[in-house]
């Protein structure tokens, strides 16, 4: 069997032949104060979405997902409304 080469990640070890996917996407949850806290990045709008819908099942509030090429924001409310800038 080939050797693989690994390299340290986080907490533990991983194959250097992983890919490192760039996030296009930064998912925020709001805090009580209003303030984003960053949960994770995604590659695309589509995967942020599901993220939120995700995380919103097991923790609710609010969530933010923006764009690190454009700037636009998307808004989920606790309402569940969706809100664009």
């Amino acid at each position: 069997m080939p050797t693989v080469e690994t390299i340290a990640l986080g907490n533990g070890l991983v194959p250097s032949c992983l890919e490192v996917v760039k996030a296009a996407f930064d998912v925020f949850k709001i805090a009580g104060n209003g303030e984003p806290i960053l949960v994770e990045g995604e590659p695309t709008l589509d995967t942020a979405v599901a993220r939120v819908i995700g995380l919103r099942a097991c923790f609710p509030g609010e969530y933010m997902i923006a764009s690190q090429a454009t700037g636009r924001r998307v808004l989920f409310t606790k309402q569940g409304v969706i809100k664009r800038s």
